[in-house]
């Protein structure tokens, strides 16, 4: 549910009460605005659903000299309708679940001060589970979160430190990105230091490396204690039914290099934070495959810069050829083959789009015309 903004520009169109310099985000100084967002919790609860997802800051804030004046820090600000929001549920309906997003609430190179912290303990009063999303970063360092976490009265989560964002209207096939590790490795992290919740991005089932990424993520989160590997390797057992041990090591193997070929390969700064070119955004956290352009997908953005140089593509390129020789390898050691056809596809297909990028750039195939 949008907290003031997400769904209220007709109203904030036509009821000059609740309107400020944003189009898109009602004003947080005024009475009305609160009157409109109880309008709609009142509506939904009209249905019989579990709960909430409040979330203030995609959209922005209201900035009229009023509210910038009240809240010139705009942690403080979302947290203020967040709080109003959330009271006015349990108030209505104390046995909703409710959980809030941290997305936007901050810079994302900020992480949290003193002042921002205890802010989210008074919010953990109100709330289930604080989210802490991490599109580019989180907002918590991690060698804080331990310590942190303890001092909530509610649950604390993240999106998992690393997901893909589908195309729109890409042929499910045309890419492959699985992510086990990365994911793994941060899901068994929070589960350490107290974390019960994560915001689980999933995607398209048809998509090989989307369907593994999302049983992955459920098993993982079953049993967090245990290895990456183990999990990933009971997933692909599952989905593709191996007919030998030797069949179900290199398909794991086909998995993980293939992440280990794109992930490995990103434009890092020294820091492993920043893509250098990327001072702005820590990362990659979200990753989008593609961009909508006049409502259509784009080109493949995840494969050139910033996310890859020439030089990535490359060993992105070489990486995935490897993986499409162990896929091909495997034909008839699969009990799933139409899934295991479908992977060779997919990486037949990702492999095309990169080597077209790789070759264009070095000029292969240039013909003089003179």
């Amino acid at each position: 549910m949008g907290v003031y903004s997400w769904g209220f520009d007709e109203i904030i169109k036509h009821d000059p009460n609740v309107a400020g310099p944003n189009p898109h985000a009602m004003c947080a100084s005024t009475d009305a605005s609160f009157e409109w967002q109880k309008k709609v919790i009142d509506f939904v609860l009209e249905w019989e659903i579990d709960g909430f997802h409040l979330e203030s800051a995609d959209q922005g804030r209201c900035t009229c000299d009023k509210c910038m004046e009240r809240w010139p820090d705009q942690f403080e600000y979302h947290h203020h309708i967040t709080s109003l929001a959330a009271d006015y549920i349990r108030s209505k309906s104390p046995e909703k679940h409710l959980c809030t997003t941290l997305i936007s609430w901050m810079d994302w190179n900020l992480k949290l001060n003193d002042r921002n912290k205890e802010l989210l303990v008074a919010l953990s009063d109100k709330v289930d589970c604080i989210y802490d999303q991490g599109h580019h970063s989180c907002y918590l360092k991690e060698s804080e979160r331990q310590e942190f976490i303890s001092r909530l009265h509610c649950d604390w989560g993240t999106s998992g430190g690393v997901w893909v964002y589908p195309p729109f209207r890409y042929h499910r096939l045309n890419w492959f990105l699985p992510y086990a590790q990365g994911t793994g490795r941060h899901i068994r992290s929070l589960f350490e230091d107290g974390g019960r919740g994560v915001m689980y991005y999933q995607g398209p089932v048809n998509n090989p490396g989307a369907e593994a990424n999302i049983a992955f993520g459920g098993e993982i989160m079953s049993n967090p204690s245990q290895s990456v590997e183990d999990a990933l390797s009971r997933v692909l057992e599952e989905l593709y039914k191996p007919k030998t041990p030797e069949a179900l090591d290199k398909l794991v193997k086909v998995f993980v290099k293939a992440e280990d070929a794109y992930f490995g390969n990103m434009d890092y700064d020294e820091d492993g934070v920043h893509l250098k070119t990327l001072k702005a955004f820590p990362g990659p956290g979200e990753l989008h495959i593609s961009f909508p352009v006049a409502g259509a997908s784009g080109p493949p953005a995840y494969i050139f810069e910033p996310n890859l140089t020439l030089d990535g593509r490359a060993a992105y390129q070489q990486g995935l050829q490897e993986c499409l020789k162990e896929v091909l390898d495997l034909e008839g050691t699969l009990e799933a083959e139409a899934k295991r056809k479908d992977l060779e596809t997919a990486l037949l297909n990702t492999l095309t789009i990169v080597r077209t990028a790789v070759d264009a750039e070095r000029g292969v195939g240039k013909r003089s015309y003179e």
